[in-house]
């Protein structure tokens, strides 16, 4: 476990995010397969310029698809929804949930929503609720998972009786 530290912040360094100003800052904390507690927020930093947006794509798309909010489109399974997330200077990951054609907000009552890298899950807070429970937004103030969702992660949203999965790939190129 100990080798694993300095391999992943070598990695996100020189390979993954290249100039990014976002891996000369992260934090050796952050294991894959390491469960950790949300509750600790001693850490926090910025970076110029505002929303700091990472770069993905999914499996099956060829180009790179900006959603409406400016972040990075994602494909849930089933086809009823696409996602969309980004990352804020704050370390504050959000992700929306936009309709089947990824125009639009699309408000549901998420019973659970998390992105899991290994073992580590990330539960997802809504935000600004209508009175019937829903939201098109979800998000978490997290160090850990602002690094681990540039990684690549695991999309599961719960609405009722349908589970709803994506995935987040790693990015393939990193520009500023």
């Amino acid at each position: 476990m100990y080798v694993l530290k300095p391999l992943l912040i070598i990695a996100i360094c020189c390979g993954l995010f290249c100039g990014c100003e976002k891996a000369k800052q992260a934090k050796s904390d952050f294991h894959d397969g390491h469960s950790h507690s949300h509750g600790e927020d001693g850490h926090s930093h910025s970076h110029e310029g505002g929303a700091h947006l990472h770069d993905q794509e999914t499996e099956s798309e060829s180009d790179h698809l900006h959603g409406i909010h400016g972040g990075h489109k994602f494909t849930f399974q089933p086809a009823d929804y696409v996602g969309e997330w980004l990352v804020t200077s704050e370390d504050v990951t959000k992700v929306f949930v936009l309709d089947s054609k990824g125009e639009k907000a699309e408000p549901v009552k998420a019973d659970t929503f998390e992105l899991k890298r290994g073992d580590t899950v990330f539960a997802l807070d809504p935000v600004a609720t209508d009175l019937e429970g829903r939201t098109a937004t979800y998000m978490l103030a997290d160090q850990d998972l602002s690094i681990a969702i540039n990684l690549g992660v695991e999309v599961t949203m719960q609405v009722g009786d349908n589970k709803y999965t994506g995935k987040i790939a790693a990015p393939k190129s990193h520009q500023h």
